[in-house]
């Protein structure tokens, strides 16, 4: 079976968007932890997420 073929997102998989505009910024793996910080495509601004609390940051 071919490994390679893209597999739909896990319910358990969590959608990361801007805080500010909506926009889908990545997709984190349930069992990701941690920190993230990237800027919003769509706005500009930078987000700081903190996966362990479910929470974002604009900064």
């Amino acid at each position: 079976m071919n490994q390679n073929i893209p597999r739909p997102a896990s319910p358990l998989n969590r959608e990361l968007r801007c805080p500010h505009c909506r926009h889908l910024i990545l997709i984190a793996s349930a069992d990701a932890r941690g920190h993230i910080q990237t800027k919003c495509k769509a706005c500009k601004r930078e987000i700081l997420f903190d996966l362990d609390q479910n929470l974002a940051r604009i900064l």
